[in-house]
């Protein structure tokens, strides 16, 4: 026993007995034995538990070291479920100190920290607690002081001591929360991938998928069942190949999926593919561990559109084509059959045609077209009825079909005989009236789109009003044409003069024939009074100087002798224009009155002679009784007139044919009072109604012994007429070249209202329509309308030929207006125009429409100077200024070449021009405008590159 106490299990053996050897084998000997064997089992127990002690404690605290290294933390609780261990790491994830822990339940600690988000979770772990069962990845979420969130997962299993009863849990907890954000991340790209309209794949150095997107899988959809981890990309093409033949690949099939695999291992760079009706671009990038990166773009709508820009621009070619064969000089047939010519070469279209519509024959004729007509049979008239263009003529709407064979209603044979499938027809429109249609035809069933149908749209539009622009240039040079026939056929020479000089700027080439002296001698100085007859050149010069001084428009008779010697009676009437300094120009008419003269003396000797005369004289002739004008006498011209019968003339009264009955009551008067009435400008009425202009003379005389009245009377409508044509030509004249860029400025609207009318209708019939939507194009189609219709009315008003109405004008805003009318022509001739207007300026005296044309009439001449021109830069000012108290002066200034001294004494003669096209009147009649408004015109004699010229309008009051 005492021995006992000596065991150290550092030295074996020392509390071992000593045994004599004398006690050896007596009961002494055995028991000493025993006790020394129960010391050694002692010691070796005692050994054997110290070392279990130490292994025991080096457990624990590696234990201790790992659960305070890891990033994972561990735990303890009692019986009661109560910590009494956690690993520091804990600690520090619940931003608690170890009091604030150890001895609580968790459900305590949640309480107590509050921080636990989805507290059902901890209610569910503490129940498990209780019930004293394991539990394993239980997670929730905590939220820390700086308010961001941890998430944590625990797992717990209870101990039981060697006799089953519960001493506690033990277990661990992790924080999660990277994991979590990982996964969360993960799951965004995922979806971020297969949400991204690219195809994406991913091929390992064996060239097995590794994945691949939703999108590439729909690319793929024909094997989209084996797109599954580890399918090899060689096995994807023989299924591909399999299931769906390539166009490429069709009996080559195993060459393909060589050439194809070879492309795959050692890509080259991007290239299409063709599937289906979808183009794919395809691009396969090496990675460094060998695998392949595969990307497929579908590029369907960026190829369908540059497609579509590659249409476009041949499109637009056409279309500038087109305006330059509009623009051309030529007979509207050819003009049509190259604009067909055009179209074919230019679109996708073989047959094309124009044709015109007459609604009272009930024909459509084509004008042109290409491969419908050929030389030999000429043109094709076909009843409307029978045309598929005739229903374009019936609704005003494009036609379109694509399987124009099948409809049985089209009985046109030649048209069926073609083959034709597929038919554009739209209709080319002025105004709401459908003239014409173009039609586009192909012998396939073609795809038509709905910016092809615009473009025709566009196009018909484009040629319907160049036509009706063509049609007037003809009806225009028709006028003109017969203007000048009038002018050169008739007995009247036109002529004009400067005052400042008494010289002819002008003189109409029948006084040639009239009179015998050619034209040029006509110019020299004083050549009027030196022709005079000597006995009527005091007389006639002094009257002319008087009237024209006082600025007094003014008639008068003398002789004027003709090359030949002979003497020939005149009327002269004179309309003399003032400027600001008074009367500075002087136009009218001298006509022959010769026979009318000779007339007159002839009855003065002889009746006889006289009726002899008056019948084969051209003016008309009256004799009437004084008071109630019963009409005594008429000769032939006086039925030719008034277009009777001389026989009914006689059963009248001259009076009847007075447009005013006052006019002739005046006119007697007159007469009785002694005075001269001579070719006074009354108005006379036909039989029909219809007025004419006379200029008639009274005389009063005896006949048959009774006091009457002859009147001469000579029409003279044709004269006022031609005036009047004169001016108004000048307008149309001026329209006529500027048509084309109106028409693109009205094509814009009436293009603007078809797409919105178009698309409303689109929506409408697919009973889709949104009302808020419909309701916005219909509003963009009534301000087109109004914007449309605000060109119309500028243009009506510029073309309307009425009597000019002289009253308050705003001129800035007058010429805005003129200048809003040149915004297409100056981007078709690149010309640059910029208005710089004086600021308050005081309303003139004029008629704006009248204005307007003279500002358009001097801008179209600068910008046709500058195309003449080396200078690139086109530019055109026009501007208006204050000129002093009483004017008001506008500016029209170009940067052409400018005038040459050798013209600019002529610029304002009429007919006189430069080109070779040109009239001579536009300057002229500008001139005779402005100084009619009391104005002058005139250009800058001052040296500079290009011209300028300026008139000045009165300020009105």
């Amino acid at each position: 026993v005492e021995n006992i106490s000596r065991i150290d299990p550092h030295q074996p053996g020392k509390s071992r007995l000593s045994i004599p050897s004398s006690h050896k084998n007596d009961e002494l000997g055995l028991l000493a034995n025993a006790a020394n064997e129960f010391l050694d089992a002692s010691e070796q127990y005692l050994i054997e538990r110290g070392q279990a002690d130490e292994a025991l404690r080096s457990s624990e605290e590696r234990f201790r070291d790992i659960a305070e290294s890891s990033s994972d933390w561990f735990w303890e609780m009692g019986t009661d479920l109560r910590y009494t261990y956690m690993s520091e790491r804990a600690f520090e994830l619940f931003e608690l100190s170890p009091d604030d822990v150890l001895g609580k339940t968790r459900e305590e600690l949640s309480i107590l920290r509050k921080w636990v988000i989805g507290a059902e979770k901890v209610s569910e772990l503490h129940e498990l607690e209780k019930k004293h069962q394991p539990f394993h990845g239980i997670r929730y979420a905590i939220r820390l002081k700086d308010g961001s969130i941890r998430y944590l997962e625990f797992s717990g299993k209870p101990t039981f001591d060697q006799n089953g009863t519960f001493v506690g849990y033990r277990g661990s907890g992790s924080n999660i929360s990277e994991r979590i954000r990982a996964d969360e991340a993960h799951q965004l790209l995922s979806q971020t991938i297969d949400s991204v309209d690219i195809a994406i794949a991913l091929f390992d150095s064996q060239d097995r998928l590794v994945f691949s997107n939703n999108r590439y899988r729909q690319q793929m959809e024909v094997i989209s069942d084996i797109l599954v981890p580890g399918v090899t990309f060689e096995e994807m093409l023989r299924t591909i190949v399999a299931r769906r033949p390539v166009q490429t690949a069709v009996g080559r099939e195993e060459a393909y999926i060589r050439e194809r695999l070879d492309h795959h291992r050692n890509p080259t760079g991007p290239f299409i593919l063709q599937r289906d009706d979808r183009w794919v671009q395809a691009e396969e990038v090496p990675i460094p561990d060998g695998g392949i990166f595969v990307i497929l773009t579908d590029i369907t709508d960026r190829k369908q559109a540059e497609d579509d820009v590659i249409a476009r621009n041949r499109q637009l070619t056409a279309l500038n084509r087109i305006s330059e064969i509009l623009l051309a000089h030529r007979p509207l047939k050819d003009i049509y059959q190259d604009i067909v010519r055009e179209i074919s070469a230019l679109s996708d279209y073989p047959i094309v045609s124009i044709a015109s519509f007459n609604a009272e024959k009930n024909e459509m004729k084509f004008e042109a077209s290409v491969g419908i007509i050929d030389n030999k049979n000429g043109t094709l008239t076909v009843p409307i009825d029978e045309a598929m263009a005739g229903v374009v003529f019936k609704t005003g709407e494009p036609l379109i079909e694509t399987n124009a064979q099948s409809r049985h209603e089209y009985k046109n044979k030649r048209l069926r005989a073609l083959g034709i499938q597929t038919l554009v027809c739209v209709p080319m429109s002025v105004e709401g009236h459908v003239t014409g249609a173009i039609s586009f035809a192909h012998t396939d069933q073609v795809v038509v789109d709905d910016a092809f149908v615009q473009w025709a749209l566009s196009l018909s539009n484009h040629v319907a009003l160049s036509t009706e622009r063509i049609l007037a240039d003809e009806a225009l040079r028709e006028s003109e044409e017969q203007f000048r026939d009038l002018v050169e056929s008739t007995n009247v020479v036109a002529w004009e003069m400067r005052l400042d000089t008494w010289r002819f700027s002008y003189v109409s080439p029948h006084a040639e024939k009239l009179f015998g002296y050619p034209i040029d001698d006509w110019y020299a100085k004083n050549f009027w009074a030196d022709h005079i007859h000597p006995d009527d050149r005091e007389r006639a010069v002094a009257f002319g100087v008087d009237k024209t001084k006082r600025g007094e428009d003014h008639q008068f008779e003398y002789r004027m002798m003709t090359a030949d010697g002979r003497v020939v009676w005149v009327h002269n009437i004179a309309t003399v224009e003032s400027g600001p300094d008074g009367p500075n120009t002087m136009h009218g008419f001298l006509i022959d009155i010769t026979s009318r003269k000779l007339m007159e003396e002839a009855m003065r000797n002889s009746e006889e002679r006289f009726r002899v005369i008056a019948e084969t004289s051209p003016v008309a002739i009256f004799i009437s009784e004084i008071n109630e004008g019963e009409i005594l006498y008429c000769n032939t011209a006086a039925g030719d007139l008034l277009d009777m019968p001389v026989v009914e003339i006689m059963r009248s009264s001259v009076t009847d044919f007075y447009q005013q009955a006052e006019s002739r009551q005046r006119l007697v008067s007159r007469l009785r009072k002694g005075e001269t009435v001579r070719n006074v400008e009354v108005g006379f009425r036909r039989q029909n109604g219809e007025s004419v202009s006379v200029l008639i003379s009274l005389q009063q005389l005896q006949f048959k012994e009774e006091t009457a009245v002859l009147s001469a009377v000579m029409d003279i409508t044709d004269l006022k007429n031609a005036q009047a044509q004169l001016v108004h030509s000048s307008k149309l004249l001026m329209l006529g070249e500027m048509a084309t860029g109106i028409a693109h400025e009205l094509n814009q609207p009436l293009t603007a209202i078809n797409n919105y009318a178009q698309g409303s209708l689109r929506r409408l019939r697919s009973g889709r329509a949104n009302v808020d939507e419909v309701m916005g194009a219909i509003e963009q189609v009534s301000g087109q309308a109004q914007r449309a219709g605000e060109i119309i009315r500028q243009i009506r008003n510029l073309a309307r030929k009425e009597e000019p109405k002289k009253v308050q004008t705003d001129i800035n805003a007058t010429v805005r207006e003129a200048a809003g009318l040149l915004d297409s022509l100056a981007v078709r001739k690149q010309v640059d125009v910029r208005l710089k207007l004086g600021k308050r300026l005081p309303v003139v005296m004029g008629d704006a429409i009248q204005i307007q044309q003279v500002v358009l009439n001097l801008a179209w001449n600068g910008m046709e100077a500058m195309e003449e021109g080396k200078n690139d830069n086109h530019q055109l000012i026009i501007g208006t200024s204050r000129k002093d108290n009483d004017f008001i002066e506008v500016t029209v200034q170009d940067n052409g070449p400018g005038l040459p001294e050798s013209i600019r004494s002529r610029l304002f003669e009429p007919f006189f021009t430069t080109k070779n096209d040109g009239m001579g009147i536009g300057l002229s009649i500008c001139r005779s405008i402005i100084e009619a408004h009391g104005g002058q015109l005139f250009v800058d004699d001052k040296k500079r590159e290009g011209a300028a010229f300026h008139f000045t309008l009165p300020i009105g009051s």
